[in-house]
């Protein structure tokens, strides 16, 4: 028998449950800052800072999640916005030992799995410092092929909450380089890794941070929330993967009107790591 759903305190409006803040190598606010911004919109949020395995050895990778979660208590004694702690670790599936540590150094909320580098011989470096225009046709579909193979693996193997953004390298093959590429192509690999996630009670994230930009969709897109929601997948949450705080909560307006239209009715955010759902109004 499945497990009753968790329901949210009435008057939760949204939770963003994928940000950063200077805890991650590329965060442009402090969580402070950050809090102040979701305040001001009446959010509470996750903050869920980098932890990239293929770098865990490269510097100390760990103290500064261990950190964000002890500044979110301390924060949380205060009036303002509610901070969950948690962290987003990418390529999980490259470094099993380094993930397994970053889940024992303290007690998460939640976790993000999700892959920025992909395993590609000669192009493992994060896919958003790669210039694709002078990739061949074929290379660049054999890039993309295993960067669903690696994100299916992720799905099907790693310990997470919830996994983001499925088609962000499309943030830069389209929004950045403008190139004639689309999910569509891997929509069978797609629909498999919607599979895993459904069977294995997993959120899927309808991430906001392209909406007005020049790759302006969500991450997945209507037509993937579409086919998850006919798959039987009703477990989704909703992330601005905000590094500067005036992003915080980034689109959620347009992002709940797209969700409404599809069918669903409610979101999800996690507190020890347990999904709790609220109304999407």
């Amino acid at each position: 028998m499945k497990p009753r759903p968790v329901f949210a305190a009435p008057g939760v409006r949204f939770v963003d449950t994928h940000t950063h803040s200077t805890y991650s190598h590329d965060g442009k606010s402090s969580l402070a800052e950050m809090r102040a911004a979701m305040s001001a919109r009446g959010v509470d949020f996750a903050v869920t800072d980098h932890f990239d395995t293929e770098l865990a050895w490269d510097g100390d990778r760990f103290s500064p999640i261990l950190r964000a979660a002890e500044e979110a208590e301390r924060l949380n004694r205060t009036p303002g916005a509610h901070i969950y702690h948690g962290v987003e670790i990418g390529e999980a599936i490259w470094n099993d030992t380094a993930a397994d540590r970053i889940l024992s150094l303290c007690r998460h909320d939640v976790v993000i799995g999700s892959i920025h580098s992909v395993r590609y011989p000669g192009w493992m470096q994060p896919f958003s410092l790669i210039d694709f225009r002078n990739f061949p046709a074929e290379k660049l579909d054999g890039y993309l092929s295993q960067y669903f193979t690696d994100l299916a693996e992720t799905a099907e193997t790693a310990d997470y909450d919830i996994l983001a953004h499925l088609t962000v390298p499309y943030r830069y093959l389209i929004g950045k380089f403008g190139l004639a590429v689309s999910p569509e192509r891997f929509l069978p690999e797609i629909s498999a890794i919607l599979d895993t996630v459904i069977r294995r009670g997993k959120a899927l994230e309808v991430n906001t941070s392209c909406l007005g930009s020049a790759y302006d969709v969500l991450m997945p897109d209507e037509r993937i929330l579409r086919l998850y929601r006919e798959k039987g997948g009703r477990r989704l949450t909703i992330g601005s993967d905000a590094h500067l705080a005036e992003n915080a909560a980034h689109a959620f307006e347009s992002a709940k009107n797209v969700l409404l239209s599809i069918g669903f009715s409610e979101l999800t955010y996690y507190e020890n790591r347990r999904p709790i759902a609220y109304p999407i109004a």
